[in-house]
């Protein structure tokens, strides 16, 4: 081979690699775009992720908040409960004899029987 043939491959191996470095540095720039905007779409679906967070807690919060309200009330229902409960029963020592309790109509058991003894 001559220096002429030489000159002439080594300029098409030359075309070739400037053509190959233009192609790698468009990829590079479009990869460097799609990197952008990923990392675009991470930031907001971490902030999404921070927006749920802090709205769970808010809803465990509320949760919260109501459960202790109803085991309040619960509580108060309870007590109003017993209370009620206590000023509704017939005071048994008035009556002198048990079984009048039971044979006046106060207990009537299943069926309309009326036991023979009061327990």
């Amino acid at each position: 081979m001559s220096t002429l043939d030489n000159v002439k491959l080594l300029e098409v191996k030359i075309e070739k690699s400037i053509e190959i470095i233009k192609q790698l540095t468009e990829e590079n720039r479009k990869l460097r775009d799609k990197t952008t905007v990923l990392q675009e779409k991470i930031n907001e679906l971490e902030f999404t992720v921070l927006s749920y967070k802090e709205d769970q807690q808010h809803i465990e919060s509320g949760i919260q908040s109501v459960m202790d309200r109803l085991s309040q009330l619960d509580e108060s229902l309870g007590q109003t409960s017993v209370t009620h409960k206590m000023e509704q029963q017939p005071s048994v020592q008035n009556s002198g004899n048990n079984k009048d309790m039971f044979y006046s109509g106060g207990y009537q058991g299943n069926n309309g029987y009326k036991p023979d003894h009061p327990l």
